[in-house]
């Protein structure tokens, strides 16, 4: 479930979402295996301590599709300018329908799932 202590883009349940990105941004996130456009960046940003321990990006009939994983420990300017966020894009542009966001999480010592979909395209 979705939380007050947790702020995800897209937002649940949002439609128009683009389908690419074309990466320009300063500094730059890493480029997915076969460069830039990739899928839409998609963010949570959580109040308090937490690790991720498991992180899908699955299309309308399930199936996951390969993403670029950022954290604060392995993408240097998360960890300078916003440690509680973690960031995905996809490897490639993503076709239009329902995609769905699953992040297995512990916090507090407890196990959890955050799961979220939103639309690309109309």
């Amino acid at each position: 479930p979705i939380s007050a202590e947790l702020v995800v883009y897209p937002y649940p349940g949002q439609t128009g979402v683009p389908a690419a990105w074309s990466g320009n941004e300063g500094p730059q996130p890493p480029k997915p295996p076969g460069g830039y456009p990739s899928g839409p960046v998609i963010t949570a940003r959580f109040e308090g301590a937490v690790q991720v321990t498991a992180h899908e990006l699955r299309d309308s009939k399930g199936v996951a599709v390969d993403h670029v994983w950022l954290t604060a420990t392995n993408d240097k300017n998360l960890a300078l300018f916003d440690a509680k966020t973690v960031v995905l894009y996809a490897h490639k542009p993503l076709a239009a329908g329902q995609w769905t966001v699953r992040l297995q999480v512990t916090r507090a010592a407890k196990e959890e799932v955050v799961q979220w979909s939103f639309l690309v395209g109309n």
